[in-house]
């Protein structure tokens, strides 16, 4: 048992099965996972319902002057991730490096179905596909896109 709570439940909290664990479960969690403060009020957050919703028909965008500060950039790649990993800019460098760096881009569906991201990342298939999958489970949060 961790914290004092069934694997059960523990495997229901990591499946995301349920949604709202009480207090006295996220404070068990964190001193068994020996949180500081800040990491546990930040377990607690993670755990709150969000109160206001993205409109599922609005497209995410970078700022222009995050667009046109990119691509002042001569010497260093530089693009702009958005929520789910969509590459919303890049400047011309980042997309010379390679074309997964292209605005329009998702990195997650890239690193998975275009050949070349695997044949570039060779021996770290495993953990570059690992990565990506968490990176975007963090991105989405505790209750992502078309969950009720």
């Amino acid at each position: 048992m961790l914290a004092g709570i069934s694997s059960d439940y523990h495997l229901r909290l990591e499946q995301g099965r349920d949604h709202h664990p009480s207090a006295h479960v996220l404070n068990a969690l964190a001193r068994a996972l020996q949180l500081d403060e800040h990491a546990t009020a930040h377990l607690h957050s993670l755990s709150q319902p969000t109160v206001a919703r993205r409109r599922t028909g609005e497209s995410e965008r970078a700022p222009e002057s995050v667009t046109r500060l990119i691509a002042s950039w001569s010497n260093t790649p530089a693009f702009v991730q958005g929520r789910h990993m969509d590459v919303l800019a890049a400047n011309a460098l980042a997309s010379a490096v390679s074309p997964v760096f292209s605005p329009g881009v998702n990195i997650v569906q890239a690193t998975f179905l275009d050949p070349e991201v695997r044949r570039l990342v060779g021996d770290d298939w495993d953990t570059i596909t690992h990565n990506a999958v968490a990176r975007l489970r963090a991105l989405a949060g505790p209750e992502p896109v078309g969950t009720p």
